[in-house]
C-alpha cells in the first residue's frame, strides 16, 4: 500500500514520463513493442508516461534506460531540472542512494 504523494512529487513523476515517451517515440517504437521487449504491460508503460502510476521504481527506471539506451543519472537530473523543487532533490538523493523500489499513490 503506497502514501499519497505531494505536488512535487507528482511534478517530478510527469517530467519522467514526459523524458520516457520522448525517448520511445525517437526511437519510433510502440507502447506494445516496449511491453513486449521489457515485460511491463503497455497500459503500465502508457500511465508512466502520462505521470499517472506513481509506484516507478528505480529497477523498472532501469528497464527503461537501459532499454532505451540511455543514462539512469541523466534521467533523473534532467527531469528533477525540469521539476526544479528542493523536496525532489531530497527525494533523487534517497533514490541515488536506495536501490529498493518506492511505491507512491498518484492524487485522483
Amino acid at each position: 500500500m503506497g502514501r499519497e504523494i505531494i505536488d512535487e512529487e507528482q511534478k517530478l513523476l510527469e517530467e519522467i514520463g514526459k523524458k520516457l515517451k520522448i525517448l520511445r517515440k525517437k526511437t519510433k517504437k510502440t507502447l506494445k513493442q516496449v511491453s513486449d521487449e521489457i515485460h511491463i504491460t503497455a497500459a503500465d508503460i502508457s500511465k508512466y508516461e502520462r505521470g499517472k502510476r506513481g509506484d516507478i521504481g528505480v529497477l523498472t527506471l532501469n528497464k527503461f534506460c537501459k532499454y532505451y539506451n540511455y543514462n539512469l543519472t541523466s534521467l533523473l537530473y534532467t527531469c528533477n531540472k525540469a521539476a526544479n523543487s528542493n523536496s525532489i532533490k531530497e527525494l533523487l538523493k534517497q533514490l541515488n542512494n536506495d536501490t529498493t523500489s518506492y511505491s507512491i499513490k498518484v492524487k485522483n
